[in-house]
């Protein structure tokens, strides 16, 4: 994504220097704190700083301006309940998402997740708080502010793992947030809970005896064969990601949820982060964006090329699919198309 935020940055600087100057975007912003005072609901408009004109959208893209500049209803974060009290440990995210791991007294551990991105920290240091950074703070609008939400029912209608987010804001809480708070307190965003094993009976991830990432697992395939991944899991998951046009299907947004027996160790799927799916890529910057990484397919009514929507998956799709017979292939593919039924799209 980095080389990719760079190539943006260059057609950025040729556009805005065409097309002159290029009105400042807020980075993500926070929603203050005489707002959330006592509140344990809060309406809140995910990116007003999106709302755009009918010559900026020809030319920077529709994209999903509309809901983000709509309100929508989310809860004020109790950070002494949820979880059964949470406490912050470590914060992370790439150069887009924020993020905020906690630990819960019930044993289970959680993340936060922003809601808007900030993915002008990714761009050359020369090119921070210029146009360039603000067209392309303005392309988070291409992503859908709330697809992880839809994704998660759709997965969970087809046995597939997943986590289940919820929407929310962070409290203005600086006995619980800590070190964390001048960073982290009124962003809105998501929680969600955080795969992992766990001492306490019962509180790992769907029970597994480990989590792991995919390069521990691929580790573990190398070094016996008393390890293997569950391959039809795997191509569940892979195909509600082509059905919601999830083209970022990266070794890194994945987790896997051992399970031992016998000797042996059962690798399940466990798929994350949802920033791309449902994305839409439209207008003049986006179209010239996607000749130059055709990869970047978007959503929309008709399938684009499964070479490109499939290329950044690439890797682990051929060592993960290729022990699946024709048959079993369609099976598989039928029994999805069978649950993914009108009535769980419609929810």
């Amino acid at each position: 994504m980095n080389c990719f935020l760079k190539g943006a940055s260059i057609l950025a600087f040729s556009l805005t220097t065409t097309a002159g100057s290029f009105p400042a975007i807020a980075k993500p912003t926070k929603i203050p704190a005489e707002q959330l005072e006592g509140k344990q609901h809060i309406s809140v408009i995910p990116g007003k700083e999106y709302e755009a004109g009918a010559l900026h959208t020809l030319i920077f893209g529709t994209h999903w301006r509309s809901l983000w500049t709509t309100p929508v209803e989310i809860t004020v974060l109790d950070l002494k309940s949820f979880g059964g009290g949470l406490v912050p440990f470590e914060k992370g995210g790439g150069f887009q998402t924020k993020t905020l791991s906690f630990k819960g007294a019930n044993g289970k551990e959680y993340r936060f997740r922003s809601l808007d991105k900030d993915p002008a920290r990714g761009i050359p240091p020369k090119l921070q708080n210029t146009a360039v950074s603000a067209v392309v703070q303005d392309q988070v609008s291409s992503s859908n502010p709330v697809s992880a939400l839809v994704v998660s029912p759709l997965l969970e209608s087809t046995g597939s793992y997943q986590v289940t987010p919820e929407l929310t804001v962070l409290p203005y809480d600086k006995g619980a947030l800590g070190e964390y708070f001048d960073e982290f307190a009124g962003l809105a965003g998501t929680i969600e809970e955080r795969p992992t094993e766990s001492d306490i009976a019962g509180a790992g991830f769907k029970g597994a005896d480990k989590i792991s990432g995919t390069y521990a697992v691929f580790n573990n395939l190398e070094k016996d064969n008393d390890n293997h991944v569950d391959e039809a899991a795997y191509l569940r998951a892979r195909l509600i990601d082509l059905f919601i046009g999830d083209w970022d299907r990266h070794s890194d947004q994945w987790k896997w949820a051992g399970y031992k027996k016998e000797g042996k160790t059962r690798w399940v799927p466990i798929p994350r982060d949802r920033d791309h799916a449902f994305s839409r890529q439209d207008g003049v910057f986006s179209w010239i964006i996607t000749r130059v990484m055709p990869r970047m397919t978007g959503f929309k009514s008709t399938y684009p090329s499964v070479k490109h929507l499939t290329l950044s998956a690439r890797h682990l799709d051929r060592r993960l699919l290729s022990g699946i017979d024709r048959a079993e292939w369609d099976a598989i593919t039928g029994d999805v198309q069978e649950k993914l039924t009108d009535s769980v799209i419609s929810e």
